[in-house]
């Protein structure tokens, strides 16, 4: 294995620069970066060093949709929650620990409604959805509609 990379992302970090890999997954050659668990007691113990955990569950009795167990998270998930699950880069957090966890996060940044910022955010740090990604998110969008009010 060869460690240069890390060591070289180690002394950016220490020398006050931040590395801006990809949001693209983790494909060979990608050096991809895990939160490591708290050295705090609890609650506010994060010193702005490091983003606070994903969520591990969705602390709601909401009924989570199907399609999008079935179709959008596991569609999206790879590329997007490689940075949006530990706040990779400054990326911000909005992926939990699975489909469950996930999916009251993007209902309160409304990205179940159509057109959201989520299906409209294009290339950033990480790429724009793909056209297989749009379809899936775009079914579950459909499938949160129930109705004429969008939701």
């Amino acid at each position: 294995m060869d460690y240069r990379g890390v060591l070289v992302v180690l002394g950016m970090l220490g020398a006050g620069l931040t590395a801006t890999p990809g949001c693209s997954g983790p494909d060979q050659g990608v050096i991809t970066f895990s939160e490591r668990p708290s050295q705090g007691t609890g609650s506010g113990s994060n010193t702005g060093d490091t983003p606070d955990p994903a969520p591990t569950s969705t602390g709601s009795t909401a009924q989570v949709n199907p399609v999008f167990v079935s179709d959008a998270f596991p569609a999206i998930n790879p590329a997007c929650g490689s940075c949006h699950l530990a706040g990779t880069s400054g990326a911000p957090i909005f992926f939990g620990e699975g489909a469950a966890a996930t999916y009251p996060l993007f209902k309160a940044k409304n990205y179940h409604l159509p057109d959201s910022a989520f299906v409209n955010k294009g290339v950033h740090l990480g790429p724009e959805l793909t056209a297989d990604q749009r379809a899936a998110v775009d079914r579950w969008v459909a499938a949160e509609g129930g109705g004429a009010d969008g939701g």
